[in-house]
């Protein structure tokens, strides 16, 4: 699993930052029949508004709460709610620090000729999750879809995949959390395409 994200530093053919979409964008060659693409936060462990406010509300509720603890007339019972407000306070704390290790700050398609793609996401703790491989002769095709939203159109790359069921080909959308500019989207398909012998390998599952 470690092994995949050191790919994205590998033989690096472009690193290019993307400041209108808060993303760093990596193209990458680990060995000479394979292709990495990588987008990324600009900033994964910069300071965050969301979590600086979550945790100040955490702090001022066990404030507040120690404060009401003094109006408590009994010694014993002050004490036993005085522990279990840390224990809650501290356990609110961690599960906090959790949720926001697991957000997702990278993620990466690898494309290997003869094999097919390898697509995985990065957290902010260092976690490789979403890992999904896709052999070549299931790939139909990759192309640029959009999707449309109440305030804009989104452009995404989607992977079809060759299904039984031929009026509802399955997606794979191999970038979902992070949006990026048409230029990228063009040269990740063009790169894909070409690295798994895209056209090859549908000549070979039609047969």
């Amino acid at each position: 699993m470690e092994d995949l994200a050191k790919l994205s530093k590998v033989n690096v053919k472009k690193n290019e930052e993307l400041p209108g979409f808060g993303l760093n964008y990596t193209m990458s060659k680990p060995s000479e029949d394979s292709m990495l693409f990588r987008v990324e936060l600009t900033r994964p462990s910069s300071f965050s508004i969301s979590s600086a406010i979550i945790k100040s509300l955490i702090v001022a509720c066990v404030a507040v709460t120690f404060t009401l603890l003094g109006k408590i007339p009994h010694e014993d019972l002050r004490l036993v709610a005085t522990v279990a407000l840390w224990i809650a306070g501290a356990v609110a704390w961690l599960l906090h620090s959790k949720l926001e290790s697991e957000a997702v700050v990278a993620e990466s398609v690898l494309a290997v000729r003869g094999l097919g793609l390898q697509i995985f996401s990065e957290t902010k703790g260092g976690e490789i999750r979403d890992l999904v491989f896709i052999e070549a002769h299931n790939i139909r095709e990759i192309l640029i879809v959009e999707g449309f939203t109440a305030m804009k159109v989104i452009t995404y790359i989607g992977i079809e995949l060759i299904s039984v069921h031929q009026k509802k080909p399955a997606l794979v959308l191999p970038f979902q959390h992070f949006e990026l500019p048409i230029a990228c989207l063009v040269e990740v398909t063009k790169g894909l395409r070409e690295t798994i012998d895209l056209g090859v390998a549908q000549k070979s599952s039609s047969n």
